[in-house]
């Protein structure tokens, strides 16, 4: 008989493997057993990971900058500390098989899984074939499994995957020593993932609390016709004068007027889609006081320990045709549990393979939507029954109809001042009927209790008015949940239409499996902070950003230097660009990262309280003081010269001010204009008469 050595990534996987392919099993230490020489065994997770430094040489355990760059010839694999068991087992079976099958996720990471396992263990001679399938139903496995590829086809999906774990720790490893090292000893940590997701909490922070807001004042009006009465607003551009507004209030009140425009129609609201980790995390994060990583944690107890949801480190939010009959089953189940009355009052012909808002076969790459199963917890934790319920309520929301409203835009016209109502009126709840307690699905949109019945040919009368008073609002800060999001959707602010469409593809910055422990490695290195669900960038987070900012590496803090990178890794995975080249690419900016970093003074000081000698009175030293950087001869020789903390409508840091002393100027910084609230870009220079000035791209130094 000939024997068979699945190798899965998980030992989940290779469950439901195994019970699509052996008729019986025998579940054995590191394995399981079938009965037709049939072996399904597991990775769990990654088994080996590329080698530190040292083990290409003792002496680069100790950081020094006459190390680097340091750039090993050859790669090495070495044992994840913990899994060397596992790992001895898979050999072990490797030796007594006669077909070796990757059964890992269906994606680059699983490709990396299994052919690290490959590489180290030296397999050779042996026929290597591909179980590749996104679905993990009986009928979907037995269908993978009869259409198996040889494993020489998804080489360069795993060349892809090596060569970005390869250029991950070059210059992860490198820019993290060298910039430690010239800090005075202050631990930094940077890497192509984590610093563009600091750099875009940076310039939310920048964007957020250097925000002018503006007052206007909306004038709102109350029009009746015959015993109709609507509410309306004045349309046109924000009003900023408080007396123009309360002119055109005047104006019109107990005025008659016209019915312009009236338009009604109806609309459908179909439920939110299923749920995959990054929605999840938002919502999660959005409902309750939960942060990313210990959602993953909840939704990971969910699936491995109660067996109640699917996979839940997915990115999508569809299934594909063969997970429908498995959502039917698992409505059924549901009947019999906390769920009843929900599910009973599902509709199952709602949910099948025409569904494109719930079934879409390209929209499921490795995995499909977090599902509950047809397993019904008890003795879930607090949080636990929490994220539970969210999954089980927007699954059930799929088998309902859509929310039916009527929708109505009326444009009313009194005195010459035009006024708009835009409302909405709930006629059928739909599957809102499942989230009726929940205040926040409730007021998705701005609904009244009745509808409108009016007519054009009739006139209205402006029964009442009055001024509010209201301000811009600057961009909210990211929670963990919309940080999440933003990493997700990275690809939506590039400009370049081929690097944003590379970025969409590949689901923005960072994948499903590591968001939550970026932000993680964000706060654990100090770069960033929490104030109550807010993520806030503190002085240490402002310094790398600020320090790569200006130098010709700064391309390292951008999004786009990850598209461009996942544009040439897919590339390689379609055999289409050659690994080498992009690693030759990698090298060398990496020695630019060194080179750059080399350049700088010590770069960093935890508490700055001497910036510099002044550059007025030559005699006096800059001091940080409560508004400005101002100098310490001010009293005794009433020297004047002072940096304002609060310049142009921008906080200026201790490192911008230092900047201004030392080189007279600052890297491109990004300002907003407080008349009129635009953006813009410039750098702050220090003219020759000692006075802080913006300096514009088109500008020569002083003007």
């Amino acid at each position: 008989m000939t024997t068979t050595l699945f190798i899965c990534e998980k030992p989940d996987m290779a469950r439901n493997i195994a019970a699509a392919l052996s008729k019986q099993t025998t579940e054995k230490k590191g394995y399981i057993e079938g009965d037709n020489g049939h072996i399904y065994t597991y990775a769990i997770g990654h088994l080996l990971s590329l080698a530190p430094p040292e083990f290409y040489n003792p002496e680069l355990k100790k950081w020094a900058i006459e190390t680097l760059p340091i750039i090993p010839e050859q790669f090495k694999l070495l044992p994840i500390p913990g899994k060397e068991g596992q790992l001895k087992i898979i050999d072990s079976l490797i030796k007594k098989a006669d077909i070796v099958v990757n059964s890992c996720d269906s994606a680059r990471e699983g490709e990396v899984i299994a052919n690290y396992i490959f590489i180290h263990l030296g397999l050779k001679n042996k026929p290597i074939k591909r179980l590749w399938t996104s679905s993990l139903t009986e009928d979907a496995i037995r269908r993978s499994y009869q259409s198996m590829k040889d494993g020489e086809e998804y080489k360069g999906l795993f060349f892809s995957g090596y060569a970005r774990a390869q250029a991950d720790w070059l210059i992860g490893m490198n820019a993290s020593r060298i910039y430690t090292l010239k800090s005075n000893g202050e631990k930094f940590t940077i890497g192509r993932v984590q610093t563009p997701t600091l750099a875009m909490i940076y310039d939310r922070c920048e964007e957020h609390f250097n925000f002018s807001k503006i007052k206007y004042f909306p004038v709102k009006v109350l029009f009746r016709q015959n015993d109709e009465e609507y509410v309306s607003y004045w349309e046109g551009e924000k009003i900023k004068d408080k007396v123009q507004a309360e002119k055109i209030a005047a104006k019109v009140k107990n005025k008659p007027g016209v019915v312009k425009d009236f338009e009604k129609k109806s609309e459908k609201k179909y439920a939110p889609p299923l749920f995959s980790l990054s929605l999840l995390t938002k919502e999660a994060n959005k409902k309750y006081p939960l942060g990313a990583k210990e959602i993953l944690a909840i939704a990971q107890s969910l699936y491995e320990k109660h067996k109640c949801i699917t996979y839940p480190r997915t990115s999508s939010s569809y299934v594909t045709k063969d997970d429908i009959p498995v959502m039917h089953q698992s409505l059924k189940a549901l009947e019999n549990s906390p769920f009843e009355n929900e599910a009973k009052g599902a509709d199952p012909t709602l949910v099948h393979t025409g569904n494109k808002r719930v079934c879409n076969e390209k929209g499921v790459t490795d995995h499909h939507a977090i599902l509950p199963t047809h397993k019904i917890p008890n003795n879930l934790s607090q949080n636990e029954q929490l994220i539970y319920n969210m999954i089980v309520k927007r699954f059930l929301s799929q088998f309902y109809p859509p929310a039916l409203y009527d929708k109505y835009a009326i444009l009313t016209e009194v005195e010459g001042e035009i006024f708009k109502t835009t409302v909405s009126h709930l006629l059928s709840a739909g599957w809102k009927a499942l989230f009726l307690e929940e205040k926040e699905e409730q007021n998705i949109d701005e609904t009244i209790l009745k509808p409108i019945q009016i007519t054009k040919e009739e006139p209205v009368l402006c029964i009442d008015s009055e001024v509010l008073e209201k301000e811009t609002s600057p961009p909210p800060l990211f929670t963990d949940g919309t940080l999440v999001d933003s990493m997700k959707k990275a690809g939506k602010k590039v400009e370049n239409d081929e690097l944003k469409e590379v970025l969409n593809a590949f689901e923005g910055v960072g994948t499903e499996a590591t968001r939550a422990d970026i932000i993680k490695k964000l706060i654990d290195t100090e770069y960033i902070s929490y104030k109550g669900k807010s993520l806030l960038i503190t002085d240490k987070g402002k310094f790398i950003i600020e320090t790569i900012r200006e130098t010709d590496i700064k391309s390292l803090t951008s999004v786009e230097y990850t598209a461009e990178w996942e544009k040439r890794l897919n590339l390689i995975a379609n055999n289409q660009y050659s690994p080498q080249e992009f690693m030759l690419n990698v090298k060398k900016f990496t020695k630019a990262i060194i080179n750059e970093a080399s350049k700088m003074e010590s770069l960093y000081r935890k508490e700055i309280q001497v910036l510099g000698d002044c550059p007025v009175c030559g005699g006096g030293k800059i001091v940080s003081g409560k508004k400005s950087y101002g100098c310490s001869n001010w009293k005794e020789e009433g020297c004047e010269f002072k940096i304002w903390k609060k310049s142009f409508n921008k906080t200026i840091s201790e490192k911008q001010a230092l900047l201004l002393l030392t080189k007279r100027e600052t890297g491109v910084l990004s300002f907003t204009s407080k008349e009129k609230g635009t953006k813009f870009s410039a750098k702050l220079i220090l003219d020759e008469n000692n006075q802080v000035k913006l300096k514009f791209a088109n500008e020569s130094k002083g003007k």
